[in-house]
């Protein structure tokens, strides 16, 4: 305690001017002292005087509004008498025991003898540093657009008022009223007279702020110059819905031949990972995982895949992808160049996650069919009456020849080879 007394002392920031008399009265030029919240604190009579030759008084003003309030005092040999947590010592130094926020203020100490006075002023100011601010956050997760409460920081018993400054990865965050707002309260206790302050930081978050960092710095007045104390960091997860979904083939050979085993990759630009996946090839369900593993392909694995990602708000969206295979045989009917033809398509919905991709048009398939068909019978009817007709027709000189042959027996028919038609 006395060594704790002995620095209070030795922070004296004394300002000293030529004192001024009048007639049997001097005064002495104010001084500051700095002052630390529940510790001790000495303050000496600087007022010119002599041991047990003249009585000293203390008193005490904390604001200029204020009478001057006696607090202690030393008449001569007799014992020194004070008030409260104040003490006297011999040589007239008081003695300030737990210092409080109601001891910041002017204290006067008042030498007299035979008439004359002296006067000395000391000014005593009072800092008490806050408690390490705490940042409590409602919420770890947030959805990117969304202008959101990050959290609050809140600082306990202050003295006086400091002030608090946010930060995002280590930048500082000011107020814009746009995407970053930051709201204070500022409390005061009625008992001890220390300040809790509470700031509240609201922001508007994008995809780019994932894992980002908060956290908040009090910055508070402190003896001859200013401390800083800042609370844990906290780091932030944001949601954003789909942005792309992609194909990509394992392994991502140009050419892929008939026996080959191949995996699908499906990806999506989302944050958490897609919720559900949907594989299907020409319509027909296929998978939910997020891959689709073909087994030693053959020319039946041919078609279109598509895969559909569903996010965490339901939203949902489709990258489509062409397959076609080689043929072991090298058959030169078949694709040279490039088995896998990228992404033709993509669509986007938002709605309900399970929504189904748009049905077939199983009327119009039919109809199709049909059309073949009497196309078909169509085409068979014409070629066969064209068949029959050239076979009336060849045969019809060989009839003429046997007509007139039965009725001149005396001619012999010439030989003729009779040849045949085209079947048909």
């Amino acid at each position: 305690m006395a060594r704790a007394s002995v620095l209070i002392y030795g922070l004296l920031t004394s300002i000293y001017a030529h004192g001024t008399s009048t007639q049997g009265r001097s005064d002495i030029a104010s001084q500051t002292v700095s002052a630390i919240y529940g510790e001790e604190l000495q303050l000496p009579c600087t007022a010119p005087h002599r041991k047990h030759a003249q009585t000293i008084q203390w008193l005490l003003k904390t604001s200029s509004k204020e009478q001057w309030e006696q607090i202690a005092v030393v008449r001569g040999d007799e014992k020194p008498t004070a008030v409260g947590h104040f003490e006297t010592q011999g040589n007239g130094t008081l003695l300030v025991r737990s210092v409080g926020i109601e001891d910041e203020g002017q204290f006067k100490c008042q030498a007299a003898k035979n008439g004359s006075e002296h006067h000395s002023m000391t000014n005593v100011a009072v800092f008490k540093s806050p408690s390490k601010p705490e940042l409590i956050e409602n919420y770890l997760t947030f959805t990117a657009g969304t202008h959101s409460e990050i959290g609050k920081c809140i600082t306990r018993d202050g003295y006086p008022v400091g002030n608090i400054t946010w930060y995002k990865n280590g930048k500082v965050l000011l107020a814009n009223r746009n995407e970053t707002q930051i709201k204070i309260h500022i409390m005061k206790n009625q008992n001890t007279r220390l300040y809790t302050i509470e700031s509240t930081l609201y922001y508007t978050l994008s995809k780019n702020d994932i894992n980002a960092e908060f956290f908040c710095e009090v910055v508070y007045p402190f003896q001859e110059g200013s401390d800083t104390q800042s609370s844990e960091p906290v780091k932030i997860d944001v949601y954003y819905p789909i942005e792309h979904v992609t194909i990509e083939v394992d392994p991502s050979n140009d050419v892929i031949r008939e026996g080959d085993t191949v995996i699908l990759n499906c990806t999506a630009d989302t944050n958490p990972s897609p919720a559900e996946y949907l594989w299907e090839k020409d319509g027909k369900q296929l998978s939910a995982l997020g891959y689709y593993r073909l087994h030693a392909v053959t020319k039946r694995d041919e078609g279109e895949y598509r895969c559909t990602v569903f996010d965490f708000d339901f939203n949902m969206r489709s990258a489509v992808m062409l397959i076609q295979v080689k043929a072991a045989s090298g058959d030169n009917n078949e694709i040279e160049h490039g088995g896998v033809i990228p992404p033709i398509a993509e669509e986007s919905h938002s709605g309900d996650r399970h929504g189904e991709p748009k049905p077939l048009n199983r009327a119009g398939m039919i109809i199709g069919i049909i059309v073949t068909l009497m196309l078909v019978a169509f085409f068979t009817t014409i070629a066969y009456y064209m068949c029959y007709y050239k076979e009336k027709t060849e045969k019809k000189p060989y009839e003429d020849l046997e007509e007139r042959s039965a009725m001149d027996p005396g001619k012999a028919a010439p030989t003729a080879e009779k040849v045949d038609g085209e079947e048909c």
